[in-house]
């Protein structure tokens, strides 16, 4: 478990440095609501590919509390 986020959470770390999440959020935007969720989600179910804790913890960074408490539930059902 410890190589592959060795790998993830640098690069997650550079992707956020270099200023390209919020592209990514905005970009994920409309997918996500289709789903009925937020595009910011995004960025918080790829945090929970490595840890759910991470993950759930993560979800403070959407503004709704409705949207909130909908990524929490489902970045739950994500792998680990």
């Amino acid at each position: 478990m410890l190589p592959p986020m060795a790998i993830f959470f640098p690069l997650f770390t550079l992707l956020e440095d270099l200023g390209y999440l919020p592209r990514v959020a905005f970009n994920m935007d409309k997918l996500f609501r289709r789903a009925g969720a937020h595009g910011k989600q995004c960025l918080t179910m790829c945090m929970g590919f490595g840890c759910n804790a991470a993950g759930v913890i993560s979800c403070r960074i959407i503004d709704s509390p409705r949207e909130r408490l909908i990524a929490i539930l489902t970045n739950t059902f994500s792998i680990c």
